[in-house]
């Protein structure tokens, strides 16, 4: 008997004729199934997820770093990772890190998608805790009136701790002069000179976490120098500082007329030595008792003279010796443009 031999390719076109006879009564749906029918396809397969975190335990605002570590394919196809951290937020890839900015339990779920849309999960969790909060600022308050070489209380109020934690308190007055911490939330400092002066209060937890409040306080001068003015004798001279930001200067030059013999005026200089006013004692011939000169400088032409040691000097108009006494009153109040 002569048996024919039976072509490789019969079973294929069996199995196609099948196919093509299915997919005319809706039965194929895609190329996947039309691959499995004629057995060169594969069967879907799940990926894996696999989710991790470097800590499980944190404070609120502290960074948790995710990994999806151990997450595949088992064909080997490259997976598509999104994250969702359980409190709103998200996050795509295989490493990312996160804060969390309230306390709580929070569950972190990873996805892990195929090229098949099919998905794996996967998830953490991690407790945040409340941790330490910052403490909340409040107000400084100065005296109303300052003045240079007199001692002045300054206040922290308001200043308050999240936590209630214990608060201490730095201040600080300018050019490095600060306090150590102290407990109390007064101080009383002496300034050495007039001006303005920044002051500023930082209120510490016992983490060191702070608030600061800050203002600019005008330092007045006040100042009395007694004098005499003697015949042959150099004119004495007195000194005092000055700073910018000066509102208003008074000097007062007061002494006793003797019958109209003794006659004085008053110089002022800046800190350049440049002049600044000239003020003269009206004696008439005959007058005797108290006198008084007053020279006074508003803010535009303090403004106008440089900064610095000025001084002041008082002149002998007539008189052999001749007593005074000169009083210096300077105010502050208006910062000058560019001092902040």
């Amino acid at each position: 008997m002569h048996v024919r031999p039976r072509s490789a390719f019969r079973p294929l076109l069996l199995a196609l004729l099948v196919v093509l006879a299915a997919s005319s009564a809706g039965c194929v749906a895609n190329m996947a199934e039309f691959k499995d029918l004629v057995g060169q396809g594969r069967k879907a397969v799940d990926p894996v997820a696999r989710a991790s975190s470097n800590r499980t335990d944190v404070l609120v605002g502290e960074p948790v770093r995710f990994a999806a570590t151990g997450s595949a394919d088992p064909l080997g196809r490259p997976l598509a990772l999104a994250w969702s951290f359980g409190d709103g937020a998200t996050g795509v890839g295989d490493a990312v890190t996160h804060r969390y900015l309230r306390a709580g339990t929070f569950v972190a779920t990873l996805e892990a998608t195929n090229p098949d849309g099919r998905i794996a999960r996967d998830a953490v969790e991690v407790r945040v805790a409340p941790g330490n909060r910052a403490p909340v600022a409040g107000t400084l308050l100065a005296p109303d009136r300052v003045v240079a070489g007199e001692p002045a209380t300054f206040e922290a109020v308001g200043f308050t701790d999240p936590d209630r934690d214990a608060l201490s308190y730095r201040w600080s007055f300018g050019a490095g002069d600060r306090t150590a911490l102290l407990v109390d939330a007064t101080v009383t400092h002496t300034f050495a000179k007039p001006g303005l002066h920044l002051v500023e209060v930082a209120a510490f937890d016992p983490a060191l976490r702070n608030a600061t409040a800050q203002r600019v306080v005008p330092v007045d001068l006040v100042a009395t120098f007694p004098g005499e003015a003697r015949l042959a004798e150099a004119a004495p001279t007195h000194a005092a500082p000055f700073a910018p930001g000066a509102t208003a200067l008074v000097a007062r030059l007061a002494f006793d007329a003797n019958l109209g013999l003794h006659n004085l005026s008053l110089s002022v200089k800046d800190g350049t030595g440049a002049p600044v006013a000239v003020a003269r004692a009206a004696v008439a011939p005959g007058d005797q008792g108290p006198v008084e000169v007053t020279l006074a400088l508003e803010a535009a032409a303090l403004a106008s003279a440089a900064p610095g040691e000025w001084t002041f000097t008082v002149d002998r108009a007539s008189g052999l010796a001749v007593p005074y006494t000169l009083r210096l009153e300077a105010r502050y109040g208006v910062l000058p443009a560019g001092l902040m």
